[in-house]
């Protein structure tokens, strides 16, 4: 819409341009043409340079539309998705021949079929945004994140796992795996340092984040990073 915009304000410029050189009949025909009357090469180089012209501004234009949006599948048809993020529902166009679509599984890509992609999958897409629409360019079948942080309530030293409270007071019990990023706040200097699960302690609060897995219902997951505060951090001095 706005290249279209673009292109008539252009061709309306030169309508306005061509009816003054017309108006000005007080001066004879032979003058206009002896003085104004640009040559063929001249109009062929005029033209293409306003070709060049549109099309940098559409190039432009179509950039500035680029989006990214994630969320999870609503409603899957043909050759479209329906898509729920945090701030709206979007109306998702698949293009067999020019989407590329990829499932992330452990940190690594696997390209897919669109049949690939189910109701309430969580993907990312990025393409071309118009009016409550995205033309997809990708699009990214991965797990949604949750961040949170709680309590450390209890410890199991024989799996490496941790009860934790959260704020909300849920419950869940963070698998300290072998990939986890550990990281402990030195209450000293107020760096972040690596940390290992044997300094963990009881009462210590802790953020984290863990892929959401594909049951409904859970309470055991595996932590992808930890960030540890000594309960030491919270008494007043």
């Amino acid at each position: 819409m706005k290249a279209k915009i673009v292109i008539a304000i252009i061709n309306f410029i030169f309508v306005l341009s061509f009816s003054s050189v017309i108006a000005q009949t007080n001066t004879t025909q032979e003058a206009i043409l002896k003085t104004s009357s640009p040559s063929a090469d001249t109009l062929d180089e005029n033209i293409k340079s306003l070709k060049d012209k549109i099309a940098t501004k559409v190039a432009e234009l179509q950039k500035q539309n680029k989006k990214v949006i994630a969320g999870l599948i609503l409603k899957k048809e043909k050759d479209s998705l329906e898509l729920k993020s945090e701030e709206n529902i979007y109306k998702v166009a698949f293009d067999d021949t020019l989407t590329k679509i990829y499932s992330i599984i452990n940190n690594s890509q696997k390209e897919i079929k669109f049949e690939g992609l189910m109701t309430n999958d969580f993907i990312i897409v990025t393409g071309t945004y118009i009016e409550n629409s995205i033309n997809a360019d990708y699009i990214y079948k991965d797990q949604p994140y949750i961040v949170g942080s709680g309590k450390v309530a209890e410890i199991n030293k024989d799996d490496h796992s941790l009860k934790v409270i959260t704020t909300e007071k849920d419950e869940f019990i963070l698998d300290i795996e072998s990939y986890t990023k550990q990281q402990i706040l030195d209450i000293k200097n107020l760096d972040i340092n690596r940390s290992g699960f044997s300094k963990i302690k009881e009462g210590d609060v802790v953020h984290f984040v863990f892929k959401i897995p594909a049951e409904e219902k859970f309470t055991r997951v595996s932590a992808l990073r930890t960030l540890i505060i000594p309960q030491e951090y919270f008494v007043k001095k």
